[in-house]
Parts: C-alpha cells; sequence; structure tokens
C-alpha cells in the first residue's frame, strides 16, 4: 500500500505525505463520523420527518 501511495502521488514532503493521506483515508472517516452522527441524532443529515414535526409542535403549543 505505501509503495501505491508513494507511485500515485510521489510525495516529496511530509505535507505531499498528509495530503496524500486525506485524499485515501478522508471520505472513508467523513462517512464513518456521518454515520455516528446519524446514529447518535436518531436520524440523518437533512432529513426534516419526525424531527420537524415535534419543533412545530412546540412552536405551536407556545403561541
Amino acid at each position: 500500500m505505501v509503495k501505491a501511495i508513494i507511485d500515485t502521488y510521489q510525495p516529496e514532503t511530509a505535507k505531499d505525505v498528509q495530503d496524500a493521506l486525506k485524499d485515501i483515508f478522508g471520505p472513508m472517516f467523513e462517512a464513518m463520523l456521518q454515520g455516528e452522527m446519524n446514529s447518535h441524532l436518531g436520524y440523518e443529515n437533512n432529513d426534516k420527518g419526525e424531527m420537524f414535526l415535534e419543533i412545530e409542535m412546540v412552536h405551536l403549543n407556545h403561541k
């Protein structure tokens, strides 16, 4: 794997290596964190289903 990274990205500095690792592993970590947030919050990003209804009910009850 290291050889493939070196062959593909040809890093010359530590920053080049960091950038290559971000390109390779960044999307995976982002997907994992998004899954954790969805699990923690109980709904997916931009999902206005039940959460939207609950907010609306609270808003209407305070008028």
